[in-house]
């Protein structure tokens, strides 16, 4: 986790260094970095959650990055947006959090998609006097790489469609296109900006559907249970879905929403991230860093094949009593090692296999001819 931290440090440094190249005047007010907002990507949250107390997204068993930054003498935060909402929501999100506003998601998208204009009042903002003599540097990972791109997109063009459907004095100054040179930096840390392919049909499989199903579950006890809500809310007040407190009308709600194209997991497909990357472009006056993950290196014959598994000579012997048809019990004793030390490494196998049971592993292992 120390690594985890340095490296957070390291990706902040690259972003702030750049600040050192902007004309003196302005930095009138601070010699040192401009604030760092850190956005998380889906199922994160911010320092506005209880849950984050317990268990920070930034920094996780570590700790909190954020506080960490803030004792080295930066001054850093984490937003708190939707964990599920689309990209334009949590744009619209990030934006009141950082400004301490109430969300206004605009006029026409609020029509277009069926849910309430105004969301949740941000009372107290994350970068107080944000502005082009207090500008930011966005750090994001996973999907908000695409919050914050919208976010700098949103700030320097606003959107033609929100001024035509509002009165100028009920406009957000998000929408006005009114807001460039307010973002120094933007780094994104394994943001899958093309989408992913993981939820095409074909790819999907059998976790990613449970992990769905468990977010449906989630979703329903967020409106049906308080305290739920108050640990780890996940920003519904807009989507109209705890307007009558019923599992019914809290099931027709997630319904409702998910057939429409406002939601992430439509943003995160390779089609509906490829037309959100139509509506983007690259601001002039932002540095853009993007680190990728990559799992996958070149084919002897061209393309991209995936990395092949490591595994420790221990797992391995693990593997192949395993594919003996050992019990747990049974392989500790071959071994010579503690039942709890068995469930370790088969946790550790089951992980890089991508499976859950041992049964699932043994045939991935023979799919893959790994005891060869």
């Amino acid at each position: 986790m120390k690594r985890f931290k340095r490296a957070i440090s390291v990706l902040v440094a690259a972003a702030t260094a750049f600040s050192l190249l902007i004309p003196a005047g302005a930095q009138a007010q601070k010699r040192d970095c401009y604030p760092i907002v850190f956005v998380a990507g889906i199922g994160g949250y911010g320092e506005s959650e209880a849950m984050n107390k317990i268990f920070p997204v930034w920094g996780m068993m570590a700790g909190s990055v954020a506080k960490y930054l803030n004792s080295q003498g930066y001054e850093a935060g984490t937003a708190s947006v939707g964990p599920f909402s689309g990209s334009w929501d949590r744009a619209c999100e990030l934006y009141a959090h950082i400004t301490g506003s109430r969300v206004d998601y605009g006029a026409a998208h609020a029509a277009e998609h069926s849910h309430a204009r105004y969301g949740l009042d941000y009372a107290k903002p994350l970068v107080p006097d944000w502005g082009t003599q207090r500008k930011i540097h966005l750090v994001a990972h996973s999907f908000g790489g695409a919050t914050i791109r919208l976010l700098a997109q949103l700030c320097a063009e606003g959107s033609a469609a929100e001024r035509a459907a509002t009165p100028k004095a009920e406009l957000s100054p998000l929408f006005s296109g009114k807001l460039g040179g307010n973002i120094v930096s933007i780094t994104t840390v394994a943001a899958p900006h093309n989408g992913t392919t993981a939820l095409l049909p074909g790819v999907k499989g059998v976790v990613l559907n449970l992990v769905e199903f468990g977010l449906y579950c989630v979703s329903a006890l967020n409106v049906l249970v308080p305290f739920v809500a108050m640990l780890y809310p996940f920003h519904l007040d807009a989507r109209q879905i705890n307007e009558h407190v019923t599992v019914l009308s809290v099931a027709q709600g997630i319904i409702r929403t998910e057939a429409g194209t406002d939601h992430a997991r439509y943003d995160l497909a390779v089609d509906g991230a490829a037309e959100l990357n139509e509506s983007l472009s690259i601001q002039k006056d932002i540095y853009y860093f993007s680190w990728a993950g990559n799992k996958t290196r070149k084919g002897l014959t061209g393309g991209r094949v995936a990395k092949p598994l490591a595994f420790t000579e221990q797992q391995k012997a693990v593997i192949r009593l395993l594919c003996e048809g050992l019990s747990q019990q049974g392989i500790a004793e071959k071994l010579g090692l503690k039942v709890t030390g068995v469930k370790s490494h088969l946790q550790l196998i089951y992980k890089k296999l991508d499976v859950s049971v041992g049964v699932e592993a043994v045939i991935k292992i023979k799919e893959l001819n790994l005891l060869d």
